[in-house]
């Protein structure tokens, strides 16, 4: 499509509505680079996806999309061997929670595997344990559990004693 034909169609306009729409950044990021499709096919593969998702949600009710964040400059930084923050973790940890959630307002006892969006939402991973044992050990977004390591809490322990000592001294 030629840009005569988008600023004819205000396309501009209409993606400054559906980012208005969108509940996280990266699908707000995502908006900004949508583009007309050029292929009836896709148009048609498109449609029946919103179609599926609109019936999908008037069965099930809006899901909850929140705490979703891009983690891929974090996920990036740990397949390199890099140290994350608490905050990054707790970043990556609500992410999780996002899934589980998504995933659990998906689950049927007879699933519409017709559903485009059925097909989408098979390809969500799940990571419960890694989800749960973030929300353990990280307290904040700047302090982690005495026990979020062995070495920590020996180290901590340490300090305590350390403290305990000076005190008794004073």
């Amino acid at each position: 499509m030629d840009n005569h034909a988008l600023r004819v169609l205000e396309f501009d306009k209409i993606i400054a509505r559906l980012t208005e729409c969108a509940v996280s950044k990266p699908a707000r990021k995502l908006c900004g680079k949508i583009s007309p499709y050029s292929s009836r096919r896709m148009v048609l593969e498109k449609l029946k996806e919103t179609t599926d998702a609109v019936a999908h949600m008037a069965k099930k009710g809006k899901p909850h999309l929140s705490g979703i964040d891009d983690v891929s400059t974090m996920v990036t930084k740990a397949d390199k061997g890099g140290i994350l923050t608490p905050g990054e973790l707790l970043k990556i940890a609500d992410l999780l929670y996002t899934c589980r959630q998504f995933t659990e307002y998906f689950e049927e006892k007879e699933p519409d595997e017709e559903n485009s969006i059925y097909l989408l939402y098979k390809r969500i991973v799940r990571n419960d344990p890694l989800e749960r044992e973030i929300k353990r050990v990280v307290i904040s977004d700047e302090e982690l559990a005495d026990d979020a390591s062995p070495e920590l809490f020996s180290i901590r322990r340490s300090i305590q004693r350390t403290k305990d000592e000076l005190k008794s001294a004073l």
